[in-house]
């Protein structure tokens, strides 16, 4: 009896001593789990920056502007035109803004000295931004984009494919032009301060292994080499500040090096935000000086002497209901063919139950975030399954 006694003590000083050995595992798994599980669901939010307009948006807009309405399946969305001398613009701008810009923002710098000429812009926000509801991904600004420029097609009435596009983009922005041009036929494509992947830029935050995590990734390579393949006369330029330091500008100097169609201008002195900057930096008067791209003319034309004409009704400017437009108390959009929709309809655009597709790409999102975190818990919890085994065993033979 005294003998049991004895032992009983020794028993649960080992069983102590066991627990502290199984809490080691656990805390390192938990320690090595806990910085790539919070990158890879934070990982959104330190990509995108939304925000929303204040009540005085309006103000910005310059007396010709027009505000576009439409609806995506995540709700309500806006962009703005700014139109052309002519009612049918030469050129077609759309302009997307850094991940922490709002597309009016483009009128306090690019835009300051709009000339007259025959260039319209539509300013897109992404998804979240602004006004736009949603949440910002790759696909969804590219399906609020396409149906922007529907609606603004319907209203000019005139299709894409006789509208002369262009495009330019800012930081994130740029890659989302590209990513554009790699989609549709486009004639002209500025990018500012491009990276050269956004794997590649998030590696230089939190390196290779834990950018690996990243779910979305633009790719301008690709986008460069899809153009190159498919829109031969597209003309490309990138312009990028030397003293950039939240994009390197010699990721700029990468692109142009491995695709000699692309011009490239760097601008001395100038950082990731300045280089738009009218005041502080010479890119409006570099763009119009060494290619041409905006065809712009006297560098001292401002706004007040920009006077084109917009479509109007009563004496308001509007855009007119259309079916691109998503009335509430319906099921999904409906489709419909227009006069330029081909002879034979074969450019039938159908829109019918949208909201599914949109939930069953949700869902798809959500499986592949799960997926992909569970290979992260599994690669990171076989040294704390061989701890909790060895313990285990060393229990088993009643030894600690």
């Amino acid at each position: 009896m005294q003998l049991l006694d004895r032992e009983m003590p020794r028993e649960r000083g080992q069983r102590r001593i066991a627990a502290r050995w199984f809490c080691i595992p656990i805390g390192f798994f938990l320690i090595v789990l806990a910085v790539p599980s919070f990158l890879f669901f934070r990982q959104h939010a330190m990509i995108y920056h939304p925000r929303p307009y204040d009540s005085r948006y309006r103000v910005k807009l310059p007396a010709n502007g027009v505000e576009i309405n439409y609806t995506e399946p995540a709700g309500e969305c806006s962009a703005f035109y700014i139109p052309s001398r002519e009612v049918l613009p030469k050129r077609l701008w759309i302009a997307f803004c850094g991940n922490g810009s709002l597309a009016l923002d483009w009128l306090a710098n690019i835009l300051v000295n709009y000339p007259v000429n025959g260039d319209a812009f539509l300013l897109v926000d992404y998804p979240g931004y602004g006004k736009n509801a949603g949440y910002a991904t790759i696909d969804s600004t590219r399906a609020s984009t396409d149906a922007a420029l529907r609606v603004l097609e319907e209203w000019l009435h005139m299709p894409e494919k006789r509208l002369t596009v262009c495009t330019i983009g800012h930081s994130l922005g740029a890659a989302v032009a590209l990513d554009f041009a790699a989609r549709h036929r486009v004639e002209r494509v500025v990018a500012i301060a491009p990276f050269t992947t956004l794997r590649e830029e998030a590696a230089r935050v939190v390196g290779r292994q834990l950018a690996r995590l990243l779910r979305e990734n633009y790719d301008n390579r690709e986008n460069l080499a899809r153009i190159a393949s498919h829109n031969l006369k597209t003309r490309i330029a990138i312009f990028h500040g030397t003293a950039d330091g939240d994009i390197p500008v010699e990721m700029s100097r990468e692109l142009a090096h491995e695709f000699p169609f692309v011009e490239f201008f760097a601008i001395d002195g100038a950082v990731h935000v300045s280089v738009l900057d009218a005041g502080q930096s010479d890119l409006p008067l570099f763009i119009r000086r060494q290619c041409g791209i905006f065809g712009w003319n006297d560098p001292s034309c401002g706004f007040a002497a920009m006077k084109p004409g917009c479509h109007c009704s009563n004496g308001r400017r509007q855009f007119p209901q259309t079916d691109y437009f998503f009335h509430s108390g319906s099921d999904g959009w409906r489709g419909y063919s227009s006069s330029f929709d081909g002879d034979d309809r074969s450019e039938f655009r159908t829109f019918y139950n949208l909201r599914r597709e949109f939930m069953i790409e949700s869902a798809r999102e959500r499986a592949r975030e799960m997926a992909a975190f569970g290979v992260v818990v599994v690669a990171s919890a076989w040294p704390v399954i061989y701890m909790v085994i060895t313990v285990v065993k060393l229990l088993s033979k009643g030894r600690p």
